[in-house]
């Protein structure tokens, strides 16, 4: 397991992360609201640690830290907790890891996940999504900058 990062209202827990989406088309890096992340951004947040609120957006197309591939809404009502949250966001991206990589998370040492997650600040304010990401590793498992889509990897 890798470490914990908060994201501003949102978490991203560095722990093990795929699913629909290929990289967003953006002209070049741009700092954004680490809420306005969505499915198909590439993201520069490697540096980042304990509570963040904006993350560096670049175009797939050059070096990033990882990419959104699947999302969850969680339901309504009061704040789940931060254990009940990881449980369903490692289910979540897990089982999406897959379908987006090419290959299941237990067969790969070389690809990674990690999600951003409501905090209770953020569910407070209304937020439901838990984001997943996809990174490469190097057999260490320690993440390594990326060029490109990881969507069917296969490594």
């Amino acid at each position: 397991m890798k470490p914990f990062k908060a994201i501003g209202a949102v978490a991203l827990l560095c722990v093990a992360c795929a699913s629909a989406s290929g990289c967003a088309q953006q002209a070049s890096a741009e700092t954004a609201s680490a809420y306005s992340v969505k499915v198909g951004d590439c993201v520069n947040d490697g540096d980042k640690a304990g509570t963040v609120t904006t993350v560096t957006i670049v175009p797939c197309s050059t070096s990033h830290d990882s990419e959104a591939f699947s999302s969850v809404e969680l339901p309504r009502g009061s704040y789940p907790g931060a254990t009940n949250i990881q449980t369903t966001a490692t289910k979540t991206c897990e089982a999406d890891f897959e379908t987006f990589a090419g290959i299941a998370y237990t067969e790969t040492k070389l690809l990674d996940f990690s999600w951003y997650h409501p905090t209770a600040a953020s569910w407070k304010q209304g937020d439901r999504t838990i984001l997943c990401f996809i990174e490469s590793t190097n057999s260490r498992r320690e993440p390594i900058p990326t060029v490109g889509t990881l969507r069917n990897a296969q490594r």
